[in-house]
């Protein structure tokens, strides 16, 4: 009896302790150079000792008290609704004392989707230099959330996650480039602070971003999602991955023939019997087949007498998959995947007048390996600039087997909703802004479904039935096509549009500022200003053209097609010579490439050919040729119609 009473003394002596040393903590969202939604009421909430009572302070000024819950320790109180400005004080004293600064009260946008949403500044800064580097807002600020996960339960906090201004180029470049220039756009019209919670990963579906009730619509998805409940699966596919991936590095690093003495690397060696290869290009087998593995490349250039001594800039546009790259036998950079843009610094002791020689030591991980059409490809210092296009000599190092994807479990169902979504629900924000959408072209057909069912669980999550929604349609990618032909990201694109049956959300068509060789353009600016343009006509009630044409009625007249627009601006317009991007189908289904004019407020579509038009679409494709603008220079939307 004497030990079962001792053992429960030190249990409630454990307890007691846990909780006597508890200190008032907050959220990471709640912390220093936060900004806080204006006008409106807004949540606090954290944690201290049980029934512990916590004040809370606005500039030295009582504005709340709470107590905490005696089981969980979690309390909960609101500020009143404050005015734009600051900088303000925060401060939550219980058994002890936190302060949070630099508070503003301005808009709260949150940033989600995938890596267009991500892409920061950093990555355009060659498209947009003044921009990244001079444009200082200090009361821009981003709070970004790192990539978690969970699949048991919705979080109710974020990990290392912090608040940061667009006042300091260092911190500036990272933030999100769509993010910052809709908050720039927001911020220049209605004259507020403006913070951007983003929480976005790169490469996700939109099963990733959905909850446990928005699932339940979708069993084969929910069903996924449980069957990542158990952290025996996520360990073991990660340990298979590492392994898998461990063996095919060892494998092509110990049989990789440049990676022995005489280096391929290095400066002076034998190019006699490497193959002469034209930049930009890919390697192929005589089949037309990928060959995986190692492949080197080697060019030799001429350095201006006069730039010796200077640094220089290597630029090698886009490379597929990993990199690593010496001048004149120096390392200069390494890329272990194939997105990102190649930019290295050469310094300043290593390039001599005269030849010079680069090598490329390219993993090639699966599909073809090689320099991306359409790219730069340089090397330079000041206003100089060497072209690096042409001839260069390859040899393989290696031949192996492709190495098998890895399995990316933060692309699995409900995983972030619970851990990147869920502990934000309940800070107030003005509104979302979404880009997502191109790991879904694959299998389109549901899409519209279950962005529309996200959309509503998003709101019910933040209690807010009317919470503005607005997301950007998907931008053109890909070679374009000579023929009409079936499109996964036109289905998208319809799937996206579908959306707007929804009141409060809003769409930025985007399919004339993408790239046809790079899933990540670089004109983030269009794409932000657009999103802050529905947001200022719909969230701000600013009296501007908003939207490009949209479809909204065709009318068939003989062989002829007539379609109707709204959001017309100041009138419809294209940017060329000619109407393009319109298709007619015949009889039998087959589209054709038609002829198209601007008859005032409508669009007259026919093909000489096609005698009983069974369907028209526009801007159907991956990469459409696509010119229909409205005199407000913004772009009309993808459609299609069946002709009854």
């Amino acid at each position: 009896m004497k030990q079962v009473v001792f053992r429960c003394t030190i249990i409630l002596l454990i307890f007691s302790s846990r909780w006597a040393h508890a200190e008032v903590k907050l959220p990471s969202v709640l912390s220093d150079h936060a900004v806080l939604q204006r006008d409106i009421p807004v949540s606090l909430w954290g944690w201290s000792s049980p029934e512990e009572k916590v004040t809370i302070f606005l500039n030295g000024e009582t504005l709340a008290v709470t107590k905490a819950d005696k089981e969980d320790g979690i309390w909960r109180t609101s500020l009143p609704k404050q005015p734009a400005g600051g900088p303000h004080t925060l401060r939550f004293v219980g058994n002890n004392t936190v302060e949070v600064k630099d508070v503003y009260f301005g808009d709260l946008w949150l940033a989600s989707g995938q890596s267009n949403m991500v892409l920061p500044l950093a990555r355009i800064k060659e498209k947009f230099p003044d921009i990244v580097a001079n444009e200082s807002r200090p009361l821009i600020r981003e709070f970004s959330v790192p990539m978690q996960y969970n699949f048991k339960q919705p979080n109710i906090e974020v990990k290392d996650a912090q608040w940061k201004s667009a006042d300091k180029l260092i911190e500036r470049e990272s933030f999100s480039a769509v993010s910052f220039f809709f908050a720039r756009a927001i911020q220049d019209d209605v004259n507020v602070p403006v913070g951007i919670v983003l929480s976005a990963v790169g490469g996700t579906p939109i099963q990733s971003w959905m909850s446990e009730d928005a699932l339940a619509s979708f069993p084969e998805d929910l069903k996924e999602a449980k069957y990542f409940q158990n952290d025996n699966v996520i360990n073991s596919i990660i340990s298979q991955d590492a392994e898998r991936q461990r063996q095919w590095e060892d494998y092509i690093s110990t049989h990789d023939k440049g990676n022995v003495s005489p280096y391929w690397w290095s400066n002076n060696i034998d190019e006699s019997d490497w193959t002469l290869f034209s930049v930009p290009g890919f390697l192929t087998d005589a089949e037309q087949k990928p060959i995986n593995g190692v492949h080197w490349f080697r060019k030799r250039f001429q350095w201006p007498h006069h730039l010796v001594g200077e640094q220089a800039t290597l630029v090698l546009g886009a490379l597929v998959d990993a990199d690593t790259t010496y001048v004149n036998g120096t390392k200069v950079g390494q890329t272990t995947y194939k997105y990102p843009p190649r930019r290295y610094t050469v310094p300043a002791d290593v390039l001599k007048p005269g030849s010079n020689t680069i090598t490329i030591r390219l993993e090639s991980h699966r599909g073809h390996s090689g320099f991306v059409s359409d790219k730069e490809y340089w090397i330079g210092a000041g206003e100089t600039r060497v072209d690096l296009n042409g001839e260069w000599h390859y040899k393989l190092g290696v031949v192996h087997e492709h190495l098998q994807q890895t399995t990316f479990i933060q692309y699995k169902p409900m995983g972030l909703f619970n851990a990147m979504i869920n502990p934000l629900t309940s800070l107030p924000i003005k509104g979302v802004i979404w880009y997502q959408g191109e790991s879904n072209t694959a299998n389109p057909d549901n899409y519209g479904d279950m962005f529309k069912t996200m959309i509503e669980d998003w709101r019910n999550k933040w209690n807010n039935p009317t919470l503005p929604f607005l997301f950007v349609q998907l931008a053109n990618f890909n070679p374009r096509l000579s023929t009409p032909a079936q499109s996964g990201w036109a289905e998208l694109r319809e799937q996206q549009a579908s959306a707007l049956s929804l009141p409060n959300t809003g769409m930025a068509v985007a399919i004339d500022v993408g790239e046809w060789n790079d899933i990540h353009p670089l004109d983030k600016e269009s794409v932000g200003e657009r999103l802050a343009k529905n947001a200022l006509h719909k969230v701000y009630g600013k009296d501007i053209v908003y939207s490009g044409p949209m479809a909204t009625k065709v009318t068939l007249k003989g062989s002829h097609v007539w379609i109707n627009f709204k959001y017309q601006g100041g009138g419809l317009f294209t940017s060329g010579t000619n109407l393009t991007g319109f298709e007619i189908a015949d009889e039998s289904g087959v589209f054709h490439w038609a002829k198209a004019e601007i008859k005032g407020e409508r669009v007259q579509v026919w093909h000489p050919d096609v005698k009983h038009p069974s369907a028209v679409r526009y801007a159907w494709a991956d990469n459409p040729a696509a010119n229909l603008y409205n005199k407000d220079g913004l772009p009309a939307a993808p459609f299609r119609f069946n002709l009854d």
